[in-house]
């Protein structure tokens, strides 16, 4: 049979009718791993910014403090 022309075929992976449709496929792990990794960087950084003023104390070196 040729390929040009004639009726299309309808994908096997739809769902027929009264038939709920497939949920969506998951995310593949190293998505998860990736956004664990942002958001542990992303903490780290906060944390570090918190404890300035008490580590500058622990060094003796004065850190402006706002007014």
């Amino acid at each position: 049979m040729s390929s040009r022309g004639g009726a299309l075929q309808a994908p096997a992976d739809t769902p027929a009718e009264g038939r709920a449709p497939a949920p969506p496929a998951r995310l593949p792990l190293v998505v998860y791993i990736l956004a664990l990794g942002t958001f542990l960087m992303g903490t780290t950084e906060f944390v570090v910014a918190g404890l300035l003023p008490e580590i500058a104390g622990d060094l003796q070196v004065a850190s402006p403090r706002p007014v």
